[in-house]
């Protein structure tokens, strides 16, 4: 087990220490008046490493993002968010693997 539970974002960076494998079990999205928000889930380090996910939140919404299996989405490399332009803030629920 590692460091884990719901982190907000609202900013693109690096989720928990960089490099670290890191497992996200869910996703929630808040979205301002203007447009639905995207939030971009990277498997790495930084803004153009790998994407493995781009959800997409609604107007004005929070929207919980499904569809994470029971045991998480794997990062190996790190989990770098990109959030977008009409994100007010995301919260992530994710574990940082132990690699010892």
């Amino acid at each position: 087990m590692g460091r884990g539970g719901t982190i907000t974002v609202d900013a693109s960076g690096v989720v928990n220490t960089s490099g670290k494998p890191q497992r996200v079990y869910g996703l929630t999205i808040t979205s301002n008046a203007t447009a639905g928000g995207i939030v971009t889930l990277r498997n790495g380090t930084g803004a153009t490493d790998t994407i493995f996910m781009t959800p997409q939140g609604k107007i004005s919404d929070t929207t919980l993002i499904t569809g994470f299996p029971a045991e998480g989405m794997y990062f190996p490399a790190g989990l770098y968010v990109s959030i977008g332009t009409n994100v007010t803030v995301a919260y992530i629920q994710v574990e940082q693997v132990s690699t010892t």
